[in-house]
């Protein structure tokens, strides 16, 4: 998950972006927040990476809801925050869809709640994944991809639920695992990442997927890949059947 704070307030800016990494790092494996205190550098950022931005509105200047409208035009679905001294600024804010209206007097009490919140929302809205797959944009559910491998130098995602069986995408494995996170999706090899809901299987060595397909385990981390399969197999035995 990528997250933005964009405030000309360098002090609070840094206050702001601590707190959020403290606070999300808890609770996400993969989480990069930046900061940004001359919203003249946003246009070098690679904005459509972001899920959640923390805007200050008054920015001298620029204009926190042109921003905002901005990175709505860039990604629609990003979860936009605005964190102020001014509260006769919160009706322009959600003018433009904002999420939360946070004053900055109330860091304290309110911006763990908020940053809960957003990121609750990101999870509801990456119900599908979007990839650059053999010259075209794919929308794809999580549950669609049984699992994912490399194979000479490209990674091959290999469906269900689809008229397609096989996609190229054209992502690395790790850049996958990352937009997967908090998805259910396990790195079991340098070559193979699965999704947990389709494993039948797991054994020391190698894994067996629902339509038996077998694949390697790596043996150095075998132990951490069985935790972490086994916890997500507590929180979701509507999914999976027994343990083998």
């Amino acid at each position: 998950m990528h997250i933005l704070v964009c405030d000309d307030d360098f002090r609070f800016a840094q206050d702001l972006t601590d707190r959020i990494q403290q606070q999300v790092r808890k609770s996400l494996k993969r989480v990069k927040v930046d900061c940004i205190t001359d919203p003249a550098e946003l246009p070098n950022l690679p904005l459509e990476h972001y899920d959640i931005a923390f805007l200050d509105i008054d920015m001298h200047p620029f204009n926190g809801i042109a921003i905002a409208r901005k990175l709505h035009e860039i990604r629609r679905d990003m979860v936009l925050i605005f964190v102020t001294n001014y509260v006769e600024y919160s009706i322009e804010g959600y003018e433009v869809q904002a999420f939360r209206y946070l004053l900055k007097s109330e860091l304290d009490t309110k911006l763990e709640q908020y940053v809960s919140q957003a990121i609750n929302v990101c999870r509801k809205v990456r119900d599908t994944i979007r990839l650059y797959c053999e010259g075209e944009d794919v929308d794809l559910k999580p549950k669609q991809i049984m699992y994912a491998e490399v194979s000479q130098k490209k990674v091959i995602l290999h469906l269900t639920q689809t008229n397609r069986t096989t996609l190229t995408a054209n992502i690395s494995l790790s850049e996958l695992e990352e937009a997967l996170e908090e998805r259910g999706f396990v790195r079991v090899h340098k070559a193979y990442l699965v999704n947990m809901a389709y494993i039948k299987s797991l054994q020391s060595n190698c894994l067996y997927l629902a339509d038996d397909t077998r694949l390697k385990v790596s043996t150095h981390n075998a132990s951490q890949i069985r935790k972490i399969y086994v916890q997500w197999r507590g929180r979701n035995r509507w999914i999976v059947g027994p343990t083998s």
